[in-house]
């Protein structure tokens, strides 16, 4: 198993964040205070700006905090970015709920990225070639005959022909109030990524320096995880809120892993 997805297969819960994680009304026509005619209503500026969460006053530890106890209040988001393991870097592109439910493509080594769907404990997945090629079963591409995988999020026959699924795990982590894992933090700045104003914390922990890129406006939602070196990673989140639309493939269409694993 790539040395990452290895990682992520024991992560703890506490350190998920450093893995890769007001309302306003509409104004109106109203009466004068002093009876008099109604006045027309006000022209709606160009667009209306979210207004400021406070998250930015607040100490760096706390920031995470916030961002931690948002995201757990997500319900659902998508997470897209990239990944390297081993020197080859992979594009992901999940979409989650915090139930852990997943649906959408994942790769460490390179390629166009596995297709993945988890549902529960049940996964099902769909290597692209690149997957294929660094399987610990050479064989197993042409035993599964184009089909999904499918097996359970503890199936070993499962992780060691395809573990990208170890990837939702991850995701799903972020929508999940936890501690600091023993982790240090710094404020590192503000900024803007994807167009949300953001504040910056530095999270440094024994595996090294994260950057959690929060939310100044809205909820404090985590937009954006960064890390650098010769296994640099990004994640970013959108989408909060927004549950997707997963079906389980039809079986006919699916295979189980121990029998791939297994076949000889």
């Amino acid at each position: 198993m790539p040395r990452r997805l290895a990682a992520l297969a024991v992560l703890p819960v506490a350190g998920a964040l450093l893995a890769t994680a007001a309302c306003g009304s509409s104004a109106g026509a109203r009466s004068d205070a002093s009876g008099g005619a109604e006045k027309p209503a006000a022209k709606p500026s160009a667009a209306a700006k979210p207004a400021d969460n406070g998250v930015a006053a607040l100490p760096a530890a706390e920031i995470v905090k916030k961002a931690q106890q948002a995201m757990a209040g997500a319900g659902a988001y998508r997470m897209t970015g990239f990944i390297t393991d081993e020197g080859k870097r992979g594009r992901n592109d999940l979409r989650v709920t915090t139930a852990g439910d997943c649906v959408g493509t994942a790769s460490v080594r390179g390629g166009t990225g596995t297709q993945v769907i988890q549902i529960g404990k049940e996964v099902w997945e769909k290597p692209d070639r690149a997957a294929w090629a660094s399987s610990q079963d050479p064989k197993a591409e042409a035993k599964a005959k184009g089909r999904w995988l499918h097996g359970t999020t503890i199936d070993d026959a499962l992780t060691a022909v395809a573990p990208e699924f170890l990837m939702c795990a991850m995701a799903a982590r972020m929508g999940t109030a936890q501690d600091d894992g023993g982790a240090t933090f710094t404020r590192a700045g503000r900024g803007t990524v994807n167009g949300v104003p953001v504040v910056v914390v530095k999270a440094v922990d024994k595996d090294g320096a994260t950057m959690l890129s929060v939310a100044t406006t809205g909820k404090p939602y985590l937009i954006r995880t960064a890390n650098g070196g010769k296994d640099a990673s990004t994640s970013d989140f959108s989408e909060f809120g927004t549950k997707p639309e997963i079906t389980e493939p039809a079986a006919a269409e699916t295979v189980e892993a121990k029998a791939i694993v297994l076949a000889g």
